[in-house]
């Protein structure tokens, strides 16, 4: 008797013996349980709206858009590289609600990850739940060939000219005591050719490619939320070669269209000021907040 022949015969006595059987898997779905949020997890809707350079329904918008939380000195720099960023909501002012195409038509949530709103090429809605305090890049521009910066640093103008490059955000997610959501978002510029680059994880190399990074620091954003309310951003019209031109302008024709990029928190974890904390026995907390 052949050894295939022999193993064969033994896995059907072990089966038998035992009363396993394999997998019955239901017909016509799949046996896995379908992906569900918990119901600590933070849901973002990311909108892309684009609109013409300019439209005065953006001066209208920023009127009920509240920059404050931005520090007067970043506000500042924002200004000077073609930025402007603020905080909006729960409640939306109507400029703001006919360039992001608002409805109230619900979208199923298996539907929801990525969502044109409009039958033309237009506004875009993104929902993602994003893991905190981990690196998510947000890619929001076109691949320029070639791109001719104009940065404005400490009060002068530096030029330098990127290939290949394209404008995105690191987006990083936190959540407060308070279940207010802060969003960190560092602009940045990814350009060149990608390269093998060795990283190390948990005791090994990981090779990773990757091209050249443009980071800027000192125009980093950071805007806590409360669910509803919404982090708006966007360039300034008349800033050609600007940081913020290339983030948030692209061609529709021959005529540049100015972006809208709008973050909402959708849903946030429950207030940790009111959650039971067991205590063990010696006092000491018990709870991953006890840390």
């Amino acid at each position: 008797m052949s050894l295939s022949l022999r193993a064969l015969m033994l896995f059907v006595l072990v089966l038998g013996t035992t009363g396993c059987r394999l997998v019955d898997a239901p017909k016509g779905r799949s046996p896995l349980l379908p992906v569900t949020a918990s119901a600590d997890a933070v849901t973002l809707e990311i909108f892309s709206a684009p609109t013409a350079l300019g439209n005065p329904q953006l001066t209208a918008m920023w009127a009920q858009v509240d920059e404050q939380p931005l520090p007067a000195e970043l506000r500042r720099k924002l200004a000077q590289n073609g930025l402007r960023a603020g905080v909006v909501g729960p409640g939306l002012p109507d400029a703001l609600v006919d360039l992001l195409k608002v409805t109230d038509e619900r979208v199923a949530s298996e539907k929801r990850d990525t969502v044109p709103l409009e039958t033309e090429a237009g506004v875009v809605l993104r929902v993602m739940q994003p893991r905190l305090g981990k690196r998510h890049e947000q890619v929001v521009s076109q691949t320029y060939d070639e791109l001719s910066l104009l940065r404005s640093v400490d009060g002068h103008v530096e030029g330098r000219t990127y290939y290949k490059a394209d404008a995105r955000f690191e987006m990083r997610v936190f959540v407060e005591d308070d279940s207010r959501v802060r969003l960190e978002l560092m602009p940045e510029l990814h350009h060149g050719e990608f390269k093998n680059r060795f990283a190390s994880s948990e005791a090994m190399l990981i090779m990773k490619q990757e091209r050249q990074r443009q980071i800027f620091e000192d125009l980093k954003l950071t805007a806590t939320l409360a669910p509803g309310q919404m982090f708006v951003i966007t360039c300034l019209p008349n800033m050609p070669g600007s940081i913020g031109h290339y983030f948030f302008t692209q061609l529709n024709g021959d005529k540049p269209v100015q972006k809208l990029y709008v973050i909402r928190v959708a849903q946030a974890s429950p207030d940790r000021a009111f959650w039971e904390v067991p205590k063990q026995a010696g006092g000491e907390l018990s709870s991953d907040l006890a840390e």
